[in-house]
């Protein structure tokens, strides 16, 4: 896939509190970010005020048909109905038009006993509604929702309790582990797709 241009029509799913956002905002200035939640969608305005932050359910988003270029999101679908929000994003996106996003590999050990175990899932402040994807499940349902060239490959080994001065020796580990069949249980999934029709 060639590199995104800056003149594309861009939509963040599940922005949050920004995070994100104004990184992606300077590579995309026709950026327009939601989120369902007012009160996070209101510190995000607060960050970056220049940007079109708007409150809106992704489940039934307000934009017209064959809005976007690009739908791309971190660590929102698996919040989601999947299958709800798959068609809506299906539904914004031009003929052509991409998704780019990551999320939690349940073939990873620590997410699949997270997502499963109740007791772990409400001590680590998951919601009881929250899942995770395998790669398989990710390509399969895509490719029935309208979807081609569809990539959703394992990556990241990089824990968020790695302490700061041991990231440099995980990051190098990571590379490594990523050229072997371990791969598979990295912690995240990169998922890439387009929209048939052009």
């Amino acid at each position: 896939m060639a590199e995104p241009s800056p003149e594309l029509v861009v939509l963040e799913l599940g922005c949050g509190s920004g995070t994100f956002t104004a990184e992606l905002a300077r590579a995309f200035p026709h950026l327009v970010a939601i989120d369902v939640a007012e009160t996070l969608i209101e510190v995000a305005r607060s960050r970056s005020p220049t940007i079109d932050f708007r409150v809106m359910d992704a489940h039934r988003m307000s934009f017209a048909d064959a809005t976007f270029d690009l739908v791309v999101g971190c660590s929102v679908l698996h919040h989601l109905d999947w299958g709800s929000a798959l068609r809506e994003v299906h539904r914004v996106l031009k003929p052509g038009g991409r998704v780019r996003f990551s999320e939690p590999n349940l073939m990873n050990p620590q997410i699949f006993v997270q997502k499963n175990w109740p007791w772990l899932k409400r001590r680590l402040g998951d919601s009881p509604d929250e899942y995770a994807f395998t790669a398989r499940r990710i390509q399969r349902d895509l490719k029935i929702a309208g979807f081609d060239d569809i990539v959703a490959e394992p990556f990241e080994f990089l824990h968020p309790s790695v302490p700061p001065l041991a990231i440099g020796a995980v990051l190098r580990i990571e590379r490594w582990l990523e050229h072997t069949h371990l791969r598979a249980i990295a912690g995240s999934l990169r998922i890439t797709a387009r929209k048939s029709g052009a």
